[in-house]
């Protein structure tokens, strides 16, 4: 008998049922004992218990990237229906002579200033917003002979493409409102916002490189205990089978 067993066991194991009952019902508490003795976990089960914390940290990731994904479709189609700068109230020529130029309701102002400016925004934008859908979708679908695992890593890649898109739209948003010096240029910028774009997206990159290069690293180490796994499995096939 074993020290961590409790006095039901022992009277279980030797047989004696009346004790048995008399323990149950002196002392109800000692079922509860028993069951948490019952499920403690042995040294077998702990490679089973890390495989299934792995499991609910998967799901887990997988959660919280589908409410950002969703979050993210909602915030970028608002961005497109409302850019920077607003819509037109109402229909207005603007310009004079062969230069006018009939604005209608409901369009972008900013499209009619900076018309370049204006694609690279909604491109930005459109990057964002159809990863974001694809994101929803493939954790909706999931994808078929795909493993859990591998379609995070899917997912957290896209998910990369689309923060750095969505931090591309900022800045060019912010660079597009920010008033000038003069009014009129757009590379005199008062305030001087100009360097306070730049610092943050030195901000961004070098975090991004790290994240990334932490889990290139990462998957290199993975790759290399696979390759290793598989390698010993054909060097002990190989010895059982082709040597005599």
């Amino acid at each position: 008998m074993c020290f961590n067993e409790t006095p039901l066991h022992g009277a279980a194991m030797l047989g004696h049922l009346n004790f048995t009952k008399y323990l149950l019902t002196q002392k109800p508490d000692m079922t509860i004992v028993a069951e948490a003795k019952a499920e403690t976990p042995s040294r077998d089960s702990r490679p089973k218990i890390r495989e299934i914390k792995k499991k609910d940290w998967t799901k887990k990731k997988g959660e919280a990237l589908m409410i950002a994904a969703t979050l993210i479709v909602g915030m970028t189609f608002q961005v497109a229906v409302n850019p920077p700068g607003g819509v037109w109230d109402e229909d207005k020529v603007v310009g004079a002579g062969e230069d006018n130029k009939k604005m209608l309701a409901g369009t972008s102002i900013m499209a009619h200033y900076y018309p370049e400016h204006y694609e690279m925004y909604m491109g930005y934008n459109s990057v964002s917003f159809c990863g974001s859908l694809c994101m929803v979708l493939l954790g909706v679908s999931g994808v078929p002979f795909v493993k859990r695992k591998i379609l995070m890593w899917v997912l957290m890649i896209i998910m990369w493409i689309i923060l750095t898109f969505i931090a591309a739209t900022y800045s060019l948003s912010v660079l597009l409102i920010s008033p000038s010096k003069d009014g009129i240029s757009r590379s005199n910028k008062f305030p001087n916002i100009n360097k306070v774009i730049l610092a943050s997206a030195f901000v961004w990159w070098g975090v991004l490189g790290i994240i990334v290069f932490v889990h290139t690293i990462r998957f290199l180490l993975w790759c290399v205990r696979k390759v290793g796994c598989y390698v010993g499995k054909l060097g002990k096939w190989v010895i059982r089978n082709c040597i005599v």
